[in-house]
């Protein structure tokens, strides 16, 4: 089952194997509720076929070799990856999903630093630094 959406005419979809652990999951629920993303669950390949995606958000490379998904024009990408992409596109859209999400952590709060290390150990090393260095708007 994954997650399908579109950016902008950019069509997307996530896989289920995102949404453990909890705090990749939330960060990638909360980009997806931003003012450009239409959520729904679904099978993904079959979903991203019939969507149009061009990407399948996935920390599951193997179960979506590159070349399955070339002749559907499809590309997996790790939600490391798709993040700071997203980052590229518009810096606000990721900071504020991830200042969002951190204000939503009250049972222990935690800091920016903590909520950064969190995602870095948790296998977004890149959103991570991305993060670190934008650390005043989380």
């Amino acid at each position: 089952m994954g997650l399908g959406y579109s950016v902008a005419g950019f069509g997307v979809i996530y896989d289920a194997c995102l949404f453990y652990p909890a705090p990749p999951r939330d960060l990638m629920i909360r980009l997806a509720q931003t003012r450009r993303f239409r959520a729904r669950w679904t099978h993904v390949l079959a979903a991203a076929i019939r969507g149009g995606a061009q990407t399948i958000v996935t920390t599951s490379r193997k179960d979506f070799p590159r070349e399955s998904l070339a002749d559907f024009d499809m590309t997996p990408r790790h939600p490391d990856n798709f993040i700071l992409d997203l980052a590229d596109l518009d810096l606000a859209i990721v900071t504020t999903a991830a200042k969002c999400q951190r204000a939503a952590l009250k049972n222990p709060p935690f800091s920016a630093e903590i909520f950064v290390d969190t995602l870095r150990r948790q296998g977004l090393p890149g959103v991570a630094g991305f993060l670190q260095s934008q650390i005043g708007l989380i």
